[in-house]
């Protein structure tokens, strides 16, 4: 598959284009990852030229990526284009696109996406050309299986590309090979030594600007259906027989086909749901979520969640594996927690009950963090928690740049496959079903204090 020169971004005036993806190109280009600029157009409806463009992103850039030296941003900025054209509109997205082969990036709000896809398909896009579409994808399971159906009746599959920066973050693709390639670990990474798995992602920010979507999708659809459940693949899948192309893709796609399907009823007591209101962080006064601006009270949006999934397959029966997000807590925390059993006998059994075996990954900042249990040395009969940590190397491009030059070459391996989409929404969906139903209540917290479930 031939590799690609030319990035087109739909939404080139959005958030997601001046915050990550120029960014993320200009730290690809500063390490060496591209061996020229890429000839990269910006498409979008604000009313401005060529200069006004330029000079945008690289104020962008140097905010957001302010270790790329000014050299290697002017050089990027050089080879910028805008066009002003409408989306959704195939006569307008014709100039822009052209006829040089693209990979052409939709960051654009999901709701438009079918218009769009169907603009493209009007157009006709020169031979060798793909697509990346954002998360999230659909906004339930019915919606991703309609815009998948839509996508394929217009485009092959191995010219779509569906992103989850989630892949491409250092912390998570360490952890398959925290698994498979360590004997220490490999042969207790069952259900027969694990007690039970936590995946944590909690963050002291807010909206942070962000209510015209967070408030139509909250915790459960921003971060578990796609984000954390891309780590859980991680922790549970089977071995694939290598970390590239569908191989990778089959195990993980199979690993979601193993969790059990609640019905609404199960799913309601096997979830949890709540929001900030009031409260302070880092000495900043925050307002009850539903006082925020953008936020419409009557959405009964959730910016806390969590959720009980379990697997039903020989390694996981049983083992318990909880799942849990949100905004405005205390502190932030972002681990995979591998709990272990206790031992059936042993001197340390008893202090064992309090402070279990565990292994946590922490995933930003990247490192590895094991917990393990000593003797204390003013009593060897007592027992203390030491961590054992390890930096991971510090990333050059971040997770989007490296997914768009795993694009540029044609290469799938990190990106979600159309099964995989539609299994994600699949596991969420009865959650999402039992708190349309209120069948989960809503709780509170005040902003700035951890959720205690």
């Amino acid at each position: 598959m031939a590799d690609l020169n030319r990035l087109v971004i739909l939404g080139a005036a959005g958030d997601l284009s001046t915050r990550f993806l120029l960014p993320a190109m200009a730290d690809a280009l500063q390490a060496g990852k591209l061996e020229r600029p890429l000839e990269i157009i910006g498409v979008a409806r604000a009313d401005w030229d060529n200069d006004h463009y330029r000079s945008r992103s690289a104020d962008a850039i140097a905010e957001s990526a302010p270790g790329v030296e000014t050299s290697v941003r002017d050089q990027l900025v050089e080879h910028l284009h805008y066009m002003k054209a409408d989306a959704t509109d195939a006569d307008a997205l014709s100039g822009a696109i052209g006829d040089k082969p693209s990979l052409i990036y939709l960051a654009l709000p999901p709701k438009i996406y079918p218009a769009c896809i169907r603009a493209l398909e009007e157009i006709g896009l020169p031979a060798g050309s793909r697509i990346i579409v954002e998360k999230p994808f659909g906004d339930d399971y019915d919606s991703a299986v309609e815009l998948n159906k839509l996508l394929k009746q217009h485009f092959s599959e191995d010219t779509i590309y569906r992103i989850d920066h989630f892949t491409a973050l250092q912390s998570v693709e360490a952890i398959p090979a925290l698994r498979f390639a360590n004997r220490i670990l490999q042969p207790v990474w069952s259900r027969e030594h694990i007690e039970q798995v936590e995946i944590i992602f909690e963050d002291i920010s807010t909206l942070s600007g962000r209510a015209s979507y967070y408030d139509t999708a909250g915790a459960l659809k921003d971060m578990t259906q796609n984000h954390l459940l891309q780590i859980l693949c991680m922790v549970a899948m089977e071995p694939p027989e290598d970390m590239q192309g569908e191989s990778l893709r089959d195990a993980k796609v199979q690993l979601l086909k193993d969790v059990r399907s609640w019905s609404p009823d199960e799913a309601a007591k096997m979830g949890y749901r709540a929001r900030y209101t009031a409260g302070e962080i880092n000495g900043k006064q925050i307002p009850d979520y539903v006082d925020e601006d953008g936020v419409d009270p009557d959405n009964r949006t959730e910016t806390f969640a969590k959720i009980q999934l379990e697997i039903d397959n020989d390694r996981w029966t049983g083992v318990p594996f909880l799942i849990r997000t949100g905004k405005g807590q205390a502190y932030r925390r972002r681990i995979a927690n591998i709990v272990f059993k206790q031992l059936d006998e042993g001197p340390y059994q008893t202090h064992m009950i309090e402070t279990p075996n565990a292994l946590q990954l922490y995933m930003l900042p990247d490192s590895l963090q094991v917990r393990l249990l000593l003797n204390r040395p003013e009593d060897p009969l007592q027992l203390r928690e030491v961590n054992l940590s390890i930096d991971l190397p510090q990333e050059n491009i971040p997770a989007h740049g490296a997914l768009i030059l795993d694009a540029l070459r044609g290469d799938q391996s990190r990106f979600i496959r159309d099964d995989e989409a539609e299994e994600s929404w699949r596991v969420v969906q009865p959650f999402l079903d039992a708190w349309a139903r209120d069948l989960t209540p809503m709780h509170e917290y005040p902003a700035g204090t951890q959720v205690e479930t």
